[in-house]
């Protein structure tokens, strides 16, 4: 019996807010304001660890503020829902309130 884990089954449960102390919730981030990269070489950037695939090249994609990991936007856009750090590194995401 082959145990397999689905990254994309676990990205689509409901998310809900991390609860701190003082009963202050996290906030969502945004990722509209990560840099964004243009791919010019697949083999320098590689793939987006959140899906796994390969980026194109000539297309975009987002680096993390706090490292320089990069991802596709859409894929680091709902790994953020459920956890505000890096998904290869675990660098928490800081967010100016």
């Amino acid at each position: 019996m082959e145990d397999s884990f689905d990254l994309d089954l676990v990205l689509e449960f409901p998310a809900t807010g991390v609860e701190l102390s003082g009963g202050i919730r996290e906030p969502k981030i945004s990722v509209a304001s990560f840099p964004g990269v243009e791919v010019g070489n697949e083999l320098l950037l590689g793939s987006c660890m959140v899906c796994m695939d390969v980026f194109e090249v000539g297309s975009m994609a987002k680096q993390m503020p706090s490292c320089v990991h990069v991802y596709h936007e859409g894929c680091i856009h709902k790994w953020l829902q459920r956890d505000n750090s890096c998904p290869l590194c675990r660098c928490r995401i800081l967010v100016k309130q």
